[in-house]
């Protein structure tokens, strides 16, 4: 555990460094000591400790006042990180310890630091930060699977939508923009009655998992629909978003996907949407996505195994007109 030590009197901050050696909680390497707030507050945020001790000096009543304000600063350097606070107010008064609480502190500490008493404190705010951590990874995890479809692991809707609006702004700074596929299976509700429903969701997730194979690290994969699955390509343009759909039609294509009852064949359709960098300034990915709805629909009318590319047309952001490219 890292902790630092901000503490103006030499002596003090000795005194606390040499609690912790002499009970084996830390070493040099991971205790740090700061004679000023200013040092304090850099260390806080360059090397991130796992908790912070603050001695205030109760007799200068300016100085006390000003030395609780980087208890405020801390918390916003911490970037989301909880850092649990101690702090040693020796002498003080309930005016001070009402003072101190007031800031947002995790303990305060009174008289000078004794080996029993100051590691009660200081275990009870270990333990605190233990919990801490623990729900914030658990917290993680559940965001983690609320944002997973259960059956491929990829993406689901939701949370395509939500990052995808991420992708799209940090595309606008490249000069190549971006690109979409969205690829339905052809006929799969008659598959999924042949070979069943175990059947059809292990044919869905060895397509997933080829589409996973087939991207890069910073394109993004979700599945849509029951059979409708959508990839966004950032600093892509049109052309090389349909040489992927139409490696991926051939994959389907060329497949044999078996199943405990029987084995099948099927093909799939492809829209493919593309925003140029001046375009992507202004639109956002509902628009794309819609563009590539639409091309979807215009190759399943037009038959199977089919891959068709819309256009977004400029100065009709609001109210986009497709053109068939």
């Amino acid at each position: 555990m890292r902790v630092l030590v901000i503490e103006k009197n030499a002596s003090r901050a000795d005194a606390v460094v040499s609690l912790f050696r002499e009970q084996n909680q830390a070493t040099e390497n991971i205790t740090n000591v700061a004679t000023n707030l200013d040092d304090g507050l850099h260390r806080v945020k360059a090397w991130k400790p796992h908790m912070v001790i603050l001695g205030l000096d109760i007799e200068d009543a300016a100085g006390f006042e000003s030395d609780l304000q980087i208890v405020a600063k801390m918390r916003l350097l911490a970037e989301g990180e909880y850092t649990p606070l101690l702090v040693c107010a020796h002498n003080a008064k309930r005016e001070h310890i009402e003072k101190i609480w007031s800031f947002g502190v995790d303990a305060i500490y009174l008289g000078p630091p004794d080996a029993l008493s100051f590691f009660v404190v200081i275990r009870a705010l270990t333990r605190q930060k233990e919990v801490h951590d623990a729900l914030k990874r658990a917290h993680h995890r559940i965001d983690e699977l609320s944002a997973i479809d259960e059956l491929t692991g990829l993406l689901n809707m939701k949370t395509f939508f939500r990052r995808g609006d991420e992708v799209l702004i940090r595309s606008r700074k490249s000069q190549i923009g971006v690109s979409m596929v969205l690829m339905n299976l052809d006929g799969f509700g008659a598959v999924n009655q042949d070979i069943g429903f175990t059947g059809a969701n292990g044919l869905l997730q060895d397509i997933a998992g080829h589409m996973k194979r087939m991207l890069r690290q910073q394109d993004m994969l979700a599945r849509v629909g029951a059979d409708e699955f959508c990839v966004l390509f950032p600093d892509t343009n049109a052309e090389d978003a349909e040489k992927f759909a139409d490696q991926l039609r051939h994959f389907v294509q060329s497949s044999v996907f078996k199943s405990q009852k029987q084995s099948v064949r099927l093909t799939a359709c492809c829209g493919v949407a593309s925003l140029s960098a001046e375009q992507g300034s202004q639109a956002k990915l509902p628009d794309l996505f819609h563009l590539a709805a639409e091309a979807l629909r215009t190759a399943k009318a037009n038959g199977v195994n089919r891959t068709e590319t819309l256009s977004f047309s400029l100065n009709q952001v609001d109210r986009p007109k497709y053109v068939d490219s």
